[in-house]
């Protein structure tokens, strides 16, 4: 007995395979560098890579058109497992200079990060960047401004991490509703919950 299928029969046929894909969510966040030109106008195409070299589908990076800008966004995909890497990809003529790009799993704590990169994807370039679990780190910063005279400032005070895995992406200090180093008073920032290596050194960019 012989049968024969139609196109119709082949899709249908190519739905149901694809139906039983284990899908999951997945929450991204990645920084646009904050030297000039790092944004891109460009289509960015991304691809986690899990640890039995199973591949998300390919899609695209919302945002990344401004210096400095950090976005967010959420996808549903195929469980890759473990994120071990992710491929980036630059569709255009505008290249990126991407600074960090971090993933976490739906009902998982553990965020999979890069180093800081700081790296240049030139236009149709395309880059594959090692993950590896963050550990999280809740930091309370103490400032105290010396008494003499002519100690304030009221420029941008920066700090970065350095650890033994790498080094955070500088933040600026800013206490909310108040003005920063005043001469003789100490201020306090509750950080924002940093995600990196471990972390051994104070440095500080004045």
């Amino acid at each position: 007995m012989s049968y024969s299928y139609g196109t119709g029969s082949v899709i249908l046929v190519t739905l149901l395979l694809i139906s039983n894909v284990e899908g999951i969510g997945y929450e991204l966040f990645y920084v646009t560098s904050d030297e000039k030109h790092s944004e891109s106008f460009s289509g960015v195409a991304m691809q986690l890579i899990g640890d039995s070299n199973l591949r998300t589908e390919t899609v695209n990076l919302i945002g990344r058109g401004e210096v400095g800008q950090e976005d967010t966004m959420s996808m549903y995909e195929r469980d890759v497992g473990t994120p071990t890497s992710v491929w980036i990809q630059v569709r255009g003529d505008d290249g990126w200079r991407v600074s960090q790009f971090r993933v976490k799993k739906e009902g998982e704590d553990t965020w999979y990060t890069t180093k800081v990169l700081e790296d240049d994807i030139d236009d149709w370039g395309e880059r594959i960047y090692p993950l590896e679990p963050a550990t999280k780190y809740q930091l309370l910063l103490t400032t105290i401004t010396s008494r003499s005279d002519d100690a304030q400032t009221d420029d941008d005070m920066v700090f970065t991490l350095h650890g033994s895995k790498g080094n955070t992406r500088p933040r600026i200090l800013d206490a909310d509703n108040r003005d920063d180093f005043e001469t003789g008073l100490p201020m306090s920032l509750f950080s924002t919950t940093l995600t990196s290596a471990i972390l051994t050194v104070l440095k500080w960019n004045l």
